[in-house]
């Protein structure tokens, strides 16, 4: 998860600066069409939810089993231990059949998205509840405080990330008159992906969402 993040966030920053350079003038039709492919060619690529799902539950695990060991302090970190003040010596002190029932909690919370992540995201709204409720709801030690608060914003971090993609590439397409690609609904809210043609600009919008705005204006 902490991948796909950092992923998003990079490609968010990298589409900002190429944004910039088409409205400086620096970048025109040639500069967009060989970004339409590249871009083309990571949607073709683009890993499910599921891997994601997949790979943080592995990582869990061994957490759990670090924490079974008695290395905790190896797990959290120092910001951690601020946030986590007057909570810490309860995690420390957990018996084992405490982590042994929270480590159960966690797993069915998880595989519980992971069956629903193979679903576009704005339809698994129920789902992701539900599996934060299997969590949350009951008196949990580490899945709540330390592994999966951050788990729904994730997803909707990715999900935007695949959503700005698919608005680049059909911005792209129509400034540079390249064929557009078959992109109709937003992977983020799954409302249409409006084209909208001005003189100066084209806009991609996902309801009243701006994606993507670049000028009209390569030859």
């Amino acid at each position: 998860v902490e991948a796909r993040v950092l992923a998003a966030s990079l490609r968010g920053e990298t589409l900002d600066v190429a944004a910039g350079c088409f409205d400086a003038g620096l970048w025109r039709r040639y500069e967009a069409e060989q970004l339409y492919g590249l871009l083309r060619d990571q949607l073709k690529d683009w890993p499910d939810d599921s891997r994601m799902l997949v790979g943080e539950r592995s990582t869990v695990i061994h957490a759990y089993e670090a924490i079974r060991a008695g290395m905790l302090h190896r797990l959290v970190t120092l910001e951690e231990r601020n946030r986590l003040k007057g909570r810490l010596d309860a995690l420390e002190s957990a018996t084992p059949a405490e982590i042994d029932a929270d480590e159960a909690r966690y797993l069915r919370a998880m595989q519980r998205m992971i069956n629903a992540a193979a679903k576009p995201f704005p339809t698994r709204s129920a789902e992701i509840a539900a599996a934060m409720d299997e969590i949350n709801l009951a008196p949990t030690l580490f899945a709540a405080t330390l592994f999966s608060g951050d788990l729904p914003g994730a997803m909707k971090t990715v999900a935007q990330d695949r959503a700005t993609f698919e608005a680049w590439t059909l911005a792209l397409a129509a400034i540079a008159d390249l064929i557009p690609p078959p992109f109709v609904e937003s992977p983020l809210s799954g409302r249409p992906l409006e084209v909208r043609r001005e003189a100066a600009r084209v806009e991609v919008l996902d309801g009243e969402n701006l994606l993507v705005s670049l000028p009209a204006l390569l030859q």
